[in-house]
């Protein structure tokens, strides 16, 4: 009997060890969608000009992308201990939101086992030389890390504004995977206050999936 339980000592010491470092994986996260909206190109300009006249004429345009799109926004959220019925035992509630990240895939993802993507996994319409292409885009890497995530070399774009918005691309086996992780509440790129921004490809009704892993 006593041999009993010193095993079970043991059990529980090794479950308690192991709560201690393991983390869940991303979870599903509930969206409260904004408006869409889009910037315009320039309009065309006319010049009047004679016979037997030369005029210098420096040109600028601007063109929107018909390639990318981009989501922003706030991160909220806890981590909780309930029942089947969602009543809550005990819940703690995050203040801090950096280093959580936002994951939009373009399926839903299942198996979190994570790699570095490449321009090979994109979309056609971002693949090439183009100025707005994937390669001219994503145009560093580093280590990516999350709360329970580690990819090493992992190619990332910085989005405007006043903290360092960075978007890594990812992937499963199967799923394409952009992430957006917080540097915490700074100035976005309109100028406003914002938890997060990611850089994602996109044409007509293009479908995201969003995860959230909280620090």
């Amino acid at each position: 009997m006593k041999r009993f339980w010193v095993l079970f000592g043991v059990v529980l010491l090794m479950l308690y060890s192991f709560t201690g470092f393991v983390r869940a994986d991303p979870t599903g996260a509930t969206v409260t969608a904004g408006t869409a909206v889009t910037g315009s190109g320039t309009t065309s300009d006319n010049i009047t000009i004679n016979a037997g006249e030369v005029m210098s004429a420096n040109i600028y345009g601007k063109t929107i992308t018909t390639k990318w799109a981009g989501f922003y926004g706030n991160i909220s959220g806890g981590i909780s201990l309930e029942d089947s019925s969602g009543n809550v035992f005990y819940n703690w509630s995050v203040s801090d939101v950096t280093g959580a990240v936002v994951y939009a895939a373009n399926d839903t993802v299942s198996d979190w086992t994570l790699s570095n993507a490449s321009e090979a996994d994109m979309p056609a319409y971002v693949q090439g030389t183009a100025t707005d292409s994937f390669s001219n885009t994503f145009t560093a890497s580093e280590q990516f890390t999350s709360p329970t995530k580690t990819v090493d070399n992992v190619l990332y774009a910085v989005t405007y504004g006043t903290g360092t918005f960075k978007t890594y691309a990812l992937k499963t086996t199967s799923e394409i995977i952009f992430a957006g992780k917080s540097p915490g509440t700074a100035a976005g790129f309109n100028g406003n206050n914002v938890d997060y921004q990611i850089l994602v490809p996109a044409q007509s009704n293009t479908n995201y999936y969003f995860y959230l892993e909280l620090p």
